[in-house]
């Protein structure tokens, strides 16, 4: 054997990750141990390989980690409301936006709810983090959150709330009430047909006009396993691609204006401002604190 075939060799060595189940949700029997391969190409994205959806989650959740495994942990955080405890007083009002909108409570609760098909996903793919993170502890920050998978729920109800948020905001303005800014969001998307293309197949362009940096940063990834074969993008910290293709279609999503919010105002007991009319009743408020 050649130089060159041995040198191939050692590379793909070092890029294949075996690994066990070991999920609380699965009978002993059940576990298995198989195969992930991840190869990287030329700009150093990811292509997994493994003979499951789940085993494909895993190398993703490990690849993220290699890459990106920082900003994992401050989406998590970011999430959750709890940026402040780690980076200090500046992300104070972000935290309590999160909060007011109970991103994890809200997770937390619904979770268990999730079909175990979903649940796989979600934990293999915390899994591939939660090995990488053994094999680097040096790369793993003391302010690090413990992993769960509803936090992963929770990140998900983070990056779409800005479009409730944002028509909210649009209806508060609409009634001379001035509200915290809120970062506007769009995008486009369109297609080609067949017919029109120089090489007799469709074009699809997903133009989701997000930034290079920052928490809606986004990573690609091609993904093999099982009946998950796919290529696009997702965000740190989430399993699978939100936009890309597969063999049979492509998939993209685009800021289409519906009215995901409605404002209301309420009217407050003078005499005890932790009451407010309903119905023409006086009823407490649930205080969080």
């Amino acid at each position: 054997m050649g130089r060159p075939a041995l040198k191939l060799l050692a590379i793909l060595a070092l890029l294949t990750v075996g690994w066990l189940i070991p999920w609380h949700s699965l009978a002993a029997d059940e576990r298995k141990t198989e195969e992930v391969t991840i190869y990287r190409d030329d700009f150093g994205i990811p292509n997994i390989f493994a003979a499951s959806e789940e085993g494909v989650a895993y190398g993703l959740g490990y690849a993220q980690a290699e890459d990106r495994l920082e900003e994992i942990f401050k989406q998590y955080r970011r999430a959750e409301g709890t940026m402040a405890e780690a980076f200090g007083p500046s992300f104070l009002h972000d935290d309590y936006r999160q909060r007011l909108w109970q991103h994890r409570a809200v997770a937390e609760a619904n979770y268990p709810k999730l079909s175990a098909r979903s649940r796989v996903l979600i934990e293999a793919y915390q899994s591939g983090i939660k090995q990488y993170m053994e094999e680097h502890p040096e790369e793993v920050p003391a302010w690090a959150p413990k992993l769960e998978p509803w936090q992963i729920i929770a990140l998900g109800r983070f990056i779409i709330w800005g479009w409730p948020e944002g028509d909210a905001s649009g209806d508060l303005q609409r009634a001379g009430i001035q509200p915290d800014p809120i970062a506007a969001r769009g995008s486009n998307q369109w297609v080609i047909a067949p017919g029109r293309t120089a090489d007799g197949v469709p074009l699809a362009l997903v133009d989701p006009h997000l930034g290079w940096y920052g928490q809606f940063r986004f990573y690609e990834a091609r993904l093999y396993g099982g009946a998950l074969q796919t290529a696009g993008m997702t965000i740190p910290g989430l399993p699978l691609s939100v936009l890309g293709h597969n063999r049979y279609c492509s998939v993209a999503m685009t800021t289409g204006g519906p009215d995901a919010a409605d404002v209301y105002e309420e009217e407050l007991n003078p005499e005890n401002p932790r009451q407010y009319r309903y119905d023409g009743q006086w009823r407490d408020m649930t205080v969080r604190t």
